[in-house]
């Protein structure tokens, strides 16, 4: 069941999603992306492909999934694949590792969100939960990222990290109050499946900003 979930959901979003999605980011020149949650490459690789993209910084905490992609990814020469994840705070921070890798988090689960329940049986796990083990990722700043990596402007923010986006944004606040963000492309849930988590919060941050 696993493996046909993970089939079906890779050709909606590379044949549908994904190619909607890349059909406006073409248009928008882009040069400086940072790819946040980047797990296998999976929009780091088909985003290397437009021309006129310098550098892609794609960021991978999970330790296996980082050690299998990182020869394949850091071979393509736009792509600077990194096994850090970014947060709100520097240091260590613990994921929950989930069967379909794509979806493992920092964030807490509300195990009585009926996504969850329905995405475990989907998953094969009928009495127990799909997150297989927890694991500690380096975590920092996206601030401190920038700073330290001297990026004067950053073309594209791409947020995929399964619950942990007002986090990751909370990173950015210096550069995000100097407008040195041109645009961000993030996920939103709307299945009940994090505690804490408020798409609402998440809309008016970014109004706000």
């Amino acid at each position: 069941m696993e493996v046909i979930l993970s089939f079906l959901i890779n050709i909606i979003d590379k044949y549908y999603h994904q190619k909607i999605i890349f059909k406006k980011l073409k248009k928008l020149k882009l040069k400086v992306v940072l790819d946040v949650g980047a797990h296998k490459g999976e929009f780091a690789k088909p985003l290397s492909r437009i021309l006129m993209i310098k550098k892609i910084y794609a960021f991978e905490p999970q330790k296996i999934i980082f050690n299998e992609c990182n020869k394949n990814l850091n071979s393509i020469k736009k792509i600077k694949y990194i096994n850090i994840a970014l947060s709100d705070r520097h240091g260590l921070k613990k994921i929950k590792i989930n069967k379909k890798t794509s979806t493992s988090t920092f964030s807490l689960i509300n195990n009585n969100s009926k996504w969850f329940r329905f995405k475990n049986l989907l998953l094969g796990q009928v009495n127990n939960s799909s997150f297989l083990r927890t694991e500690y990722a380096n975590v920092t700043t996206g601030d401190a990222f920038i700073s330290y990596n001297s990026l004067k402007n950053i073309d594209l923010l791409k947020i995929d990290t399964e619950g942990h986006e007002k986090s990751v944004l909370n990173g950015f606040q210096k550069n995000l109050k100097n407008n040195s963000i041109k645009y961000i492309l993030l996920e939103m849930h709307l299945g009940c499946m994090y505690k804490n988590y408020n798409i609402n919060s998440i809309d008016k941050y970014l109004k706000k900003k």
